[in-house]
């Protein structure tokens, strides 16, 4: 079925043009499974069923300002402890393309780093079907490559799909971000994460913000 839909989306590209694949932007907790498993009862693996992806929840935005809300956790003596959460996501979402190969930038303030820092570490790619079934590219032959830097705050993917998405597929690639800010006094500047994705030679950028509360 999924030849079908592609050769169907690669037709209309061809005649009426698609265009850049459209780019979003969030933060999420960290409470996400890729691959949630029923065992079925048993411990017999083979009778395992693959489940929807938990892919987290968005964070908070309490006063409705469309900036996603943390909190800093400072001690007496008013250095930082944590932060409340802890680790969070930086999410990425890309669909609505039949492009293969994408190129991606992704930018961050300092009050996080992507930990670990290294792709297939704090760095996961997935893909979504329409039933919300996930494959992580970033354990799979598929190419996923790239690094982290969190001295220079970026973190730089090359993603080469074995075929386009689907009409009702997406691709999703989450960043685990851990508090950077430990023992010092808190900034409280907007923590501010911008990505721009590259494929059939269009761009398209997309933001996400933190306000500390």
């Amino acid at each position: 079925m999924r030849k079908y839909v592609v050769l169907l989306l690669v037709f209309a590209a061809a005649i009426f043009g698609i265009a850049a694949a459209e780019t979003m932007k969030d933060f999420r907790y960290t409470d996400v499974d890729f691959a949630p498993v029923d065992t079925m009862g048993t411990i017999d693996t083979a009778d395992d069923v693959l489940l929807p992806a938990e892919l987290g929840e968005l964070l908070p935005d309490a006063d409705a300002d469309g900036l996603f809300d943390v909190s800093y956790v400072v001690k007496k003596k008013g250095t930082v402890s944590s932060t409340n959460p802890g680790q969070l996501y930086g999410v990425i979402t890309v669909n609505n393309t039949t492009a293969t190969n994408f190129t991606i930038t992704d930018t961050y303030g300092s009050q996080f780093d992507i930990n670990p820092a290294k792709i297939g570490g704090g760095v996961q790619v997935i893909r979504v079907d329409a039933g919300g079934i996930a494959t992580v590219l970033t354990r799979t032959a598929q190419v996923v490559s790239g690094a982290v830097d969190n001295s220079a705050n970026t973190a730089d993917l090359e993603i080469m799909l074995d075929e386009p998405l689907a009409a009702d597929e997406k691709l999703m690639i989450f960043m685990k971000f851990k508090n950077a800010m430990k023992k010092v006094v808190p900034d409280y500047t907007n923590f501010v994460n911008n990505v721009s994705v590259t494929s059939d030679g269009t761009v398209e950028a997309a933001s996400a913000t933190i306000e500390f509360v």
